[in-house]
């Protein structure tokens, strides 16, 4: 605010532009950075958001005839297809997924979301501007996950084992379902230095599935201020123009750089990006959403999701909690504390909790109902304990003054 930050308000039109197309994209961020109709700070990237994504082997799409898999409705009749009825199925053969992304599908399916990094059990409703704690026991969300996801715990169509993420980068598992695609895609490309023997020439194609996006964390709007004492704020605001647009900032915001001893990248014989082991693909698109237009990474264009993921981001619901944390970055510190006092004081609960959906996703013979999992959940005796500290959490957290009127 005045003092600390400058009102840039009168030289955004003249020397970026681009920010006021990036501001009519998102915006609650411009709400965020602005204060009593001053623009305080540029947004140039794009929030992280929940986007469940599915990787799957092109085999599988030819032998079911299929362009795409964007449902959990295709997937299972591409399972059925190949696996229904045989007494067991190698782990390579599974859809391999971790709980808490299935989790956290439901979660959102049913108009929730979590309050923090670790599922103890506790989530809030997406329209609750005053972002009141709610035992997910109370909720409906076990059901809905149990109901929607039954027919593949009870074929064995899942594996959360460790082992499978090393045979994905090998080319050997058939199917993957991430929440973290562009995460995902960094890891894939710090693995794939051969240009003849790499992840994306292993032939896999990705999908975001359709579901509910929302921010994914609090921490993932990082705009960008200019300080008070400036002295040039229009050369600072026509440097963000450039990185924002600028087709050879993209290339090096995109794959980083080969600029003297940097090397992110290199080009192979027929001109296709092969990506280094320090390469830095996604690595700024928080900051700065400018991408590279150039080949994809060893020639696999159809792992270039990026536009369809800034559409998404578009659209995605940005939770009260998380706009109040980012309305007043002070709110980050105690955040993180709190996250790691819930962690291990109430670790009984996250572990049964945790080992309730375990036997769902491992045991096709469970007879364990999300009525039985809820009973469980309600019956821990710190549970009200630990609702007064999460209701104490919230209360202090600090509102802006934008959001204190909006409420």
């Amino acid at each position: 605010e005045e003092g600390i930050y400058m009102d840039i308000t009168k030289y955004i039109p003249q020397f970026c532009p681009q920010a006021i197309i990036n501001f009519e994209k998102y915006p609650q961020i411009k709400q965020m950075c602005s204060r009593d109709d001053k623009i305080y700070a540029l947004y140039a990237g794009m929030p992280t958001i929940s986007a469940l994504s599915l990787i799957i082997k092109n085999s599988n799409l030819e032998e079911n005839n299929l362009d795409e898999v964007t449902n959990f409705e295709t997937l299972l009749e591409i399972m059925d297809n190949r696996y229904r009825g045989m007494d067991s199925i190698q782990e390579t053969q599974k859809i391999f997924v971790t709980q808490g992304d299935l989790l956290l599908y439901s979660i959102m399916q049913k108009g929730y979301y979590l309050p923090w990094r670790v599922s103890s059990g506790i989530v809030l409703d997406l329209d609750d501007e005053y972002f009141t704690p709610v035992p997910i026991e109370d909720t409906d969300i076990l059901d809905y996950m149990h109901e929607t996801f039954s027919p593949f715990y009870i074929n064995n169509y899942f594996t959360d084992k460790d082992d499978q993420y090393f045979a994905l980068l090998e080319g050997k598992q058939d199917i993957y379902l991430t929440n973290h695609p562009l995460h995902d895609i960094k890891n894939f490309a710090r693995q794939s230095t051969d240009e003849k023997d790499n992840f994306f020439n292993r032939g896999y194609s990705i999908f975001i599935m359709d579901s509910p996006h929302i921010y994914s964390t609090p921490f993932d709007v990082q705009p960008v201020p200019i300080p008070h004492s400036s002295t040039q704020p229009e050369k600072a605001l026509h440097f963000m123009q450039w990185l924002m647009t600028d087709p050879d900032a993209a290339d090096i915001l995109t794959y980083g750089s080969r600029i003297m001893k940097l090397g992110h990248y290199r080009f192979s014989a027929d001109n296709v990006i092969i990506p280094e082991a320090n390469n830095t693909i996604y690595g700024f698109y928080n900051l700065i959403a400018n991408f590279s237009d150039k080949a994809f990474l060893c020639g696999n264009k159809q792992f270039n999701i990026i536009e369809e993921y800034r559409e998404r981001t578009y659209e995605a619901l940005y939770p009260p909690l998380y706009r109040a944390m980012d309305s007043d970055h002070m709110n980050y510190i105690p955040a993180i504390s709190f996250e790691e006092s819930i962690r291990f004081q109430y670790k009984d609960r996250q572990s049964y909790f945790n080992k309730s959906l375990k036997e769902w996703l491992e045991n096709p013979y469970s007879t364990l109902t999300a009525h039985d999992i809820k009973k469980g959940l309600s019956e821990f005796s710190d549970n009200e304990k630990l609702m007064d500290e999460v209701k104490k959490y919230v209360e202090s957290i600090h509102l802006s003054k934008f959001l204190q009127i909006e409420r």
